[in-house]
């Protein structure tokens, strides 16, 4: 199942509102939606996440690994842009089970 990237979770501390040396990652990411893209190519990062947690249950781990994308895509968030580069977030992927 695609679910379109979280607004919400990229917000953070404002250095500077026009001084792009200062800026944080949140200030600079841009939002995709992967199903009405076109495929003209780009360069950047896009930003993926895969929210499951059925193969760490199934080898008996700690559950919660499907927390774990928005929990990166936040700290993230609020880190410096250290040089330009074009960020996408587009989605979080989940699976779904049919019996």
């Amino acid at each position: 199942m695609y679910k379109l990237a979280q607004r919400d979770l990229w917000t953070g501390r404002i250095d500077s509102e026009t001084d792009e040396s200062q800026f944080r990652h949140f200030q600079t990411i841009n939002f995709r939606n992967i199903e009405d893209d076109d495929n003209e190519s780009r360069h950047g990062v896009g930003i993926l996440g895969y929210a499951v947690d059925k193969g760490v249950e199934l080898n008996k781990g700690r559950i919660g690994a499907k927390e774990g994308p928005n929990a990166i895509k936040k700290t993230f968030a609020n880190l410096p842009v250290i040089r330009q580069c074009n960020v996408m977030t587009m989605a979080t992927l989940n699976t779904i089970m049919i019996d």
